[in-house]
């Protein structure tokens, strides 16, 4: 596996990754966001160390864990051998297109690249590589370790057989893939999910109810349990 992308989401699909027993290679384009990433995994919120003092795993099957993983800045290096490819960098459709040439380039021709993108086009990545069959969204939540749901996304020209290979990678590492069946923007869990946080917003601004009651109201009114966009942040 190689995870190309090392901030916030890549992290976490990387520790997931490597929790369920993969070989991971993760790249960056510096050593310090290499470094970041891996204290991330190790001592951050859902990290390893946390995880130790849990009780839920040992001091042995952490040290197992983070063996699995490797890092580079070499993207060469992190795709030559890789059967599949996890792409988590920046939300700039040009900077995903580029990579995605730079990577077919260097990775095997059997090799599946997936995007862990909330909203862009995984159609306009693909056009970008001369395997567009090989291609495919494959949306994370964050935090990646723990949240259960996987967008599988399908491009126009993806394959049945990369549908089914995607689907099957998430059900290993423990979540719930659902698949997306036309590349529209948002995809599905974003495109219902956003308009209800704006219009929370607009709610609040308009002073019909505060921050806490608002997001009281989605988490018991309609079991939203993670409320709407964390709102508990803003009266914590």
């Amino acid at each position: 596996m190689a995870v190309i992308g090392f901030g916030t989401m890549g992290t976490g699909i990387a520790q997931t990754l490597v929790q369920t027993g993969y070989e991971v290679i993760a790249r960056d384009i510096a050593g310090d966001l290499l470094k970041r990433g891996l204290e991330i995994i190790k001592n951050g919120p859902f990290g390893l160390t946390r995880a130790i003092e849990k009780g839920r795993i040992t001091k042995e099957q952490a040290e197992a864990t983070m063996s699995r993983l490797t890092v580079t800045v070499d993207l060469v290096e992190a795709v030559k051998d890789a059967d599949f490819v996890i792409e988590a960098i920046i939300e700039k459709l040009d900077a995903k297109r580029r990579l995605f040439t730079e990577v077919d380039a260097s990775a095997p021709k059997y090799t599946i690249i997936v995007s862990n993108t909330s909203t862009l086009s995984i159609t306009a990545m693909a056009s970008a590589t001369n395997r567009p069959e090989k291609v495919a969204g494959m949306h994370f939540f964050n935090p990646a370790p723990v949240m259960k749901l996987v967008e599988v996304i399908r491009g126009v020209h993806t394959s049945d057989e990369t549908i089914e290979t995607v689907k099957g990678l998430a059900e290993r590492l423990g979540k719930t893939p659902v698949v997306i069946n036309r590349d529209i923007p948002g995809f599905v869990a974003n495109r219902i999910g956003v308009p209800g946080m704006l219009e929370a917003i607009r709610l609040y601004e308009e002073n019909v109810a505060s921050p806490r009651d608002i997001d009281t109201a989605m988490r018991l009114g309609y079991n939203w349990p993670m409320g709407l966009w964390n709102w508990r942040t803003l009266w914590a």
